[in-house]
């Protein structure tokens, strides 16, 4: 008389035991590889903290006039500069902004 094939509803061996040594030492060794990866990972992770950043400020010397003396004085600096037909030419720039024919020409 042959056996009927397997239905899944027969009992596991497995079930209700403790796993075995043979199924320790399985997932040992799949978890072996990750333990470089675990030691690399937390090793760019500290060098990241303590690296220099790669775009920080530098010294104060270095930013340029607007930095160390302020908007303020380099605009009217600025200002001051200008010719009479440049300002001229400023205050009908300013003037007419809103002025759409004005604009596309």
């Amino acid at each position: 008389q042959a056996r009927p094939g397997p239905t899944g509803c027969e009992s596991s061996p497995f079930v209700g035991r403790a796993p075995s040594l043979a199924l320790l030492g399985a997932m040992a060794r799949r978890a072996a590889p990750l333990l470089p990866l675990l030691l690399a990972c937390c090793g760019l992770l500290w060098l990241a903290s303590h690296a220099p950043a790669f775009l920080s400020a530098g010294p104060a010397a270095r930013r340029g006039r607007t930095a160390m003396r302020g908007f303020k004085e380099d605009f009217d600096a600025w200002r001051s500069g200008l010719t009479d037909d440049e300002r001229k030419m400023l205050k009908n720039q300013a003037q007419n902004e809103f002025n759409k024919k004005f604009r596309k020409s």
